[in-house]
C-alpha cells in the first residue's frame, strides 16, 4: 500500500510539469480505472487469501495451484471485458460520470487518453492483487515487497524519461505505470 502511494505522489508531482490541469486529469483517470480493479481483483483476492492460507498446510501444493488458478480465470473473465469497454468507450464513459457541462472538452480528451493506458493494465492490477495474497498464504512477504520496490524504482525511471526527457503528455504517466504493472505481474508470476 505504501509503494503505491509512493507512486501516486511521485505521479502527481511529475504531472505538476506537464501542466497544473494534467493532475486533474490523471486523478480522474485513475479514480475511473481503480473501480474495477477494486470491485473485482481486490474483493477476489480478499476472499482468496483465507482459502489459500488453509491449503498451504496441505502437503499437496496441488489444490493451492487449482485454487489460485481458478480464482485467477474468474477474476480476468470479469476484468478484460470491462478494461475493453473502458478502453473503446473511455470519452463517453469521461463525459457521463465527470459530465458534459463541468468538464471542458480539452479535459475530457486528455482525461481520456490517460484511461485508455490505464485500462491496459487493469487485468495486471487485479492479478497483482491475487499473485501478492498467494504470497501472503505461503508466508513470503519478502518477495512481494522486493518485487514491488523494483518496479517502483522502474516507474519512476520511466515516468521521468517520458515527462522530461521526451516532453509527452499526461498520457506518458498512465503508460509508464501500465508497462511497469504488467512486469510486476510477470515478476511475480515467476516467483511465485
Amino acid at each position: 500500500v505504501s509503494m503505491a502511494n509512493i507512486v501516486a505522489t511521485i505521479n502527481n508531482s511529475l504531472a505538476i510539469l506537464i501542466s497544473s490541469a494534467s493532475v486533474v486529469h490523471l486523478k480522474f483517470a485513475t479514480q475511473l480505472q481503480t473501480f474495477p480493479v477494486s470491485l473485482f481483483g481486490l474483493s477476489m483476492a480478499s476472499a482468496l487469501l483465507p482459502t489459500l492460507s488453509k491449503e498451504t498446510d496441505v502437503k499437496d501444493q496441488q489444490k493451492f495451484k487449482q485454487t489460485l488458478i481458478t480464482t485467477f480465470h474468474q477474476t480476468m473473465f470479469l476484468v478484460i471485458p470491462i478494461s475493453i469497454i473502458l478502453l473503446i468507450l473511455r470519452v463517453p464513459v469521461v463525459r457521463i460520470v465527470y459530465g458534459v457541462s463541468n468538464f471542458p472538452w480539452e479535459s475530457t480528451v486528455k482525461t481520456s487518453y490517460a484511461l485508455a493506458f490505464f485500462s491496459l493494465s487493469i487485468f495486471a492490477q487485479s492479478a497483482n492483487y491475487l499473485l501478492t495474497r498467494a504470497f501472503y498464504a505461503l508466508k513470503n512477504t519478502k518477495t512481494p515487497v522486493l518485487i514491488n520496490l523494483t518496479t517502483v524504482l522502474l516507474n519512476v525511471i520511466l515516468t521521468l524519461t517520458f515527462v522530461l526527457y521526451f516532453k509527452l503528455g499526461v498520457w506518458s504517466i498512465a503508460f509508464a505505470y501500465t508497462i511497469t504493472t504488467i512486469i510486476d505481474m510477470f515478476l511475480y508470476f515467476i516467483f511465485l
